[in-house]
């Protein structure tokens, strides 16, 4: 039911930010990834530096085996300081399964990435 709610918020003018990245969440781990990567479009084009956005974009890239480019975005989104708790939360756990599939043990267990 919150689904429904969620996908017609997100066609009505003044739709919050929050609404958007809920929407777009629950599509990556549903794995709709052609869902979530339209709807990542409109929200990117009205929000493009927005972290919670980028963090999308990021997992999406994942998703589609686009590893290296998903690398790069998640160190990013940790170098940005517009970066809150729960975005770098994420970006850290990925980030460091992402190093950890590829054999990069060490580099998944530092405390911090550059």
């Amino acid at each position: 039911m919150a689904l429904g709610y969620l996908e017609r918020a997100s066609r009505k003018k003044g739709v919050t930010i929050g609404a958007l990245i809920t929407l777009a969440d629950i599509y990556v781990r549903d794995k709709r990834i052609d869902e979530a990567a339209d709807s990542s479009r409109g929200r990117h084009k009205l929000i493009e530096k927005e972290p919670r956005v980028l963090l999308e974009e990021a997992a999406l890239l994942r998703l589609r085996g686009k590893v290296s480019e998903a690398e790069l975005l998640f160190r990013n989104l940790l170098a940005n300081p517009a970066s809150g708790v729960p975005v770098r939360i994420r970006a850290l756990y990925d980030l460091a399964s992402i190093l950890d599939g590829d054999g990069r043990y060490d580099e998944a267990m530092a405390p911090c990435w550059k």
